[in-house]
């Protein structure tokens, strides 16, 4: 299914170009990376959000009129996990109650994983971000990180069907 609807969504083909330039940008030869160790996520401004909004609305017309069922899943990022408490900022999760709020207007599903991943992180005391290469708690999800997420996403999509 998901290649269906990337090969359909010329608007998720296009998002998904963008990053990939923006990235190969900052890993181009002398780019300058300035790298802290718990980087927060600026809040989105209201700009950003009415684009958001406007960028839902297109994808679920475009996934609804293919005759598929449109839900969201945000990811965490590495510093709403980050393993010293004391050192996560003082609302990881500003963002998320704005975008339920969106979704649940238009009556789409959304599953926001970093509270959960935060939960079962901090039971276990696990890193759920930092591949090889990077910082322990940095960067994208681990193996860990991607089966917990996993496991989260395919017991959701059950109780949402």
């Amino acid at each position: 299914m998901r290649m269906l609807l990337w090969d359909q969504s010329q608007l998720l083909q296009l998002l998904n170009e963008a990053k990939n330039r923006l990235v190969n940008r900052l890993k181009a030869p002398g780019s300058m990376i300035v790298h802290r160790l718990v980087a927060a996520t600026p809040a989105a401004s209201d700009q950003a959000w009415v684009f958001t909004d406007a960028l839902i609305e297109s994808m679920a017309r475009e996934i609804q009129a293919a005759g598929f069922r449109f839900a969201v899943v945000s990811a965490s990022s590495p510093e709403q996990l980050w393993p010293r408490h004391q050192q996560r900022p003082a609302d990881p999760f500003a963002q998320e109650p704005r975008q339920a709020a969106l979704l649940a207007a238009r009556s789409i599903p959304y599953l926001p994983l970093a509270p959960t991943l935060q939960r079962q992180a901090d039971q276990a005391s696990l890193l759920l971000h930092g591949l090889p290469g990077q910082a322990p708690g940095e960067g994208h999800w681990n193996a860990t990180g991607h089966r917990l997420a996993a496991e989260a996403i395919v017991s959701w999509l059950y109780a949402v069907r």
